[in-house]
């Protein structure tokens, strides 16, 4: 890529401003339309584990940006936005009553109304659940950096309310079921929000142009009682586990499960 008799010093970062050679070296890429330190940059990555790890540093500084950005606008435990009252409406109705929020905070709590919280001072995800469970997880990436933290919180979730802990759990998270770690919350009832949940600051404005569509998940015995309930806010649907005794037949659903009331 360089012109001959440049020094391999000269390409590899040192110094050129007083040197002939690298005064010739910044001259023949500034020909081509580059700055010499930008070719000795592109020299750099040709080193296999060098350009590896330059990659999975930017990749994790991008993730990092998205989930963080993301929770700041959408996440209910963020100290910038909170759900919006009349979500939490329809989860006491299901629930009854709502024992543990293990990702919010006091503002928050002015809203949810729980009996208990846990707040990121507190960890949630180091804390035993217990009771009847609403949460919208923090967003952003875990601890280690390797991986969802909302995922770390559904997995727990899930995970509390299998081994008895959890009476029952409904969970609001982002639409993003392409992500893997969405994938166990659809073994369970869940609700497709028809429209986009603007949710509140701390000031109380509400977000005017949410960007994500957003999912409750429910975790418990009484499904109907979530259907008939969560069927205002949108589609309500259950995975198929075994479809075989199905063919042929029409399922006779309820009206709620067909399609979401206005």
């Amino acid at each position: 890529m360089f012109p001959p008799k440049v020094r391999a010093d000269d390409r590899v970062g040192a110094s050129s401003s007083d040197s002939p050679v690298g005064s010739s070296s910044a001259e023949w890429c500034l020909s081509y339309g580059f700055h010499l330190r930008t070719v000795q940059r592109w020299l750099e990555l040709l080193d296999a584990e060098t350009y590896i790890d330059k990659k999975n540093a930017i990749l994790k500084r991008c993730w990092e940006l998205a989930e963080l950005w993301q929770a700041a606008n959408y996440s209910s435990a963020s100290v910038e936005w909170y759900t919006p009252a009349r979500y939490l409406e329809g989860v006491r109705l299901v629930l009854d009553k709502i024992d543990l929020d293990p990702a919010s905070s006091t503002e928050a709590n002015a809203v949810v109304r729980a009996s208990k919280i846990f707040t990121k001072d507190d960890d949630g995800l180091k804390q035993a659940w217990f009771g009847r469970v609403f949460m919208n997880p923090p967003y952003g990436r875990t601890e280690d950096g390797k991986g969802s933290l909302a995922g770390a919180f559904c997995r727990k979730a899930i995970a509390e309310y299998e081994c008895g802990n959890v009476k029952a759990c409904i969970i609001l998270v982002n639409s993003l079921h392409s992500q893997s770690w969405q994938a166990p919350l659809y073994d369970y009832a869940f609700c497709l929000v028809d429209h986009r949940i603007h949710f509140i600051s701390a000031d109380g404005q509400e977000n005017a142009s949410p960007t994500y569509q957003n999912v409750f998940v429910y975790l418990g015995h009484d499904v109907l009682k979530f259907a008939k309930v969560f069927a205002r806010f949108g589609y309500v649907a259950k995975k198929i586990a075994d479809a075989a005794p199905l063919a042929g037949e029409m399922l006779d659903l309820p009206d709620f499960l067909r399609r979401a009331a206005p």
